[in-house]
Parts: C-alpha cells; sequence; structure tokens
C-alpha cells in the first residue's frame, strides 16, 4: 500500500513541479512547433511528464537524504527518509493544490481554467475512443511484456530465460536496499567495481519493495508506466 501511495506522490509532485516550473507547459502541448493544433487530450503528454518529473525529484530526494542519515550510523535509514519525504511529498501536493484550484478560485481564475480546459470539451467522441484504445493496447502489451520474463509464482522469483543473467546484478542491487543497508553505495553485483547503470531505477525498486510492495510489482509497475 505505502509503495501505491509512493507512486500516486510521485505523479503528486510531478504535477507541482510541471504547474509551478512551467507553468506555460499545459498550453504548449496542444500545438506543434508549426503552431498546428494537436487534436489529442493534452494529458496524453502531461501525465508522462508529470510521473517522470515527479518519479525523479521523489527518488532523489530519498536517496539523498538516505546517504546523509546513513552517516549518523541508523542501520536503516530508508525507514526515517520515507517517514520523512512522503509527508513532505504530501504536504507540497496539499498547498500547491490549495493555492492554485481553491484559494485562487475566483471568477477571473475560474474562466481562465474552463478556457484551459476547454480543448477537452472539443474533442470529438472518436477522437477520445481512439486515445481509450491506444492507451488499452499499449498497457495490454506492456503487461505482456513485463509479466513474461520477471514475475513471482509459488513464492518462487522467475525470470525469463533470455534475461536473467541480466538481472542477476539488478536483483543484487535492488534488494541491497529493500533488504540491505546500501549505504554508501557501493555495486554489489562485483566487488570493488562503481556504480553500474540504471542504478537509480534500481534504488527506486529497493524503496518501493521496502515499503511492501512486491519485488515484481515494484519492477514492473514502474516499467509499465514509463
Amino acid at each position: 500500500m505505502l509503495g501505491i501511495i509512493y507512486l500516486l506522490l510521485c505523479f503528486g509532485i510531478g504535477w507541482v513541479i510541471c504547474s509551478y516550473g512551467f507553468p506555460k507547459l499545459q498550453g504548449e502541448v496542444r500545438s506543434t512547433y508549426n503552431n498546428k493544433n494537436i487534436n489529442l487530450s493534452p494529458y496524453m503528454l502531461l501525465i508522462p511528464v508529470w510521473f517522470i518529473c515527479g518519479v525523479l525529484a521523489m527518488t532523489w530526494s530519498v536517496y539523498l537524504t538516505a546517504i546523509i542519515v546513513s552517516y549518523i550510523g541508523i542501520d536503516y535509514p530508508l525507514t526515517i527518509v520515507n517517514a520523512i519525504i512522503m509527508p513532505l511529498g504530501l504536504i507540497i501536493w496539499a498547498i500547491a493544490y490549495y493555492k492554485k484550484l481553491i484559494k485562487t478560485r475566483n471568477k477571473s481564475n475560474l474562466d481562465k481554467i474552463d478556457s484551459e480546459n476547454s480543448i477537452i470539451d472539443n474533442l470529438d467522441i472518436a477522437t477520445v475512443i481512439k486515445e481509450g484504445i491506444f492507451i488499452g493496447l499499449v498497457t495490454l502489451l506492456a503487461f505482456i511484456l513485463m509479466w513474461s520474463t520477471f514475475y513471482v509464482k509459488d513464492g518462487q522469483l522467475n525470470i525469463g530465460v533470455s534475461v536473467f543473467s541480466d538481472f542477476s546484478p539488478h536483483v543484487g542491487m535492488i534488494r541491497s536496499f529493500s533488504y540491505g543497508n546500501n549505504f554508501p553505495t557501493s555495486y554489489s553485483h562485483f566487488a570493488g567495481e562503481d556504480i553500474k547503470y540504471h542504478f537509480m531505477f534500481q534504488f527506486l525498486v529497493g524503496n518501493l519493495e521496502f515499503l511492501g510492495m512486491r519485488i515484481d510489482f515494484a519492477f514492473n509497475i514502474p516499467s509499465m508506466i514509463s
């Protein structure tokens, strides 16, 4: 449950970053560089941007804070760090939401919000149906790809025959965070080596597993969303 809340907070923090750091973004996603209208819901572009911005901000905040806390000598810094960062993220989102959609809700702002969102109302039903079908097909394809190569069944972790060698260092790094205390961080698969690629994604998955999400869900759900 905490892992799901973490991912939802990533969307929320991403919305805050984009809304206040890039206030013109919602208007820019409605047209091409040649100022031609894009006949799609702006959220087809905004939601992925929110997730990417939010997951980077949240995960780096957790990791860097965990590094600092680890120097105090605490065995499992993720417990304390998540207890700090997640409520803080929720507070930031709540304040931003209040300021943007409640506190400033006067007549002019309502007209502005209605104008910004009017494109959704103007989309024809055929476009909405096509978007729904597209999202459904992509989700189905992503589900098949992810859960056919990495899944838990009968208490055993199963990995596809073509990727098991790649997953050896992945699982090692993931478990070094979810079950271990890899702070300051070292490469768990080869002694004395520096950190390899996918490091921050491995930490994200490890933190989600630490928060109670089963490892295949922790790995596959962020992959599907991305």
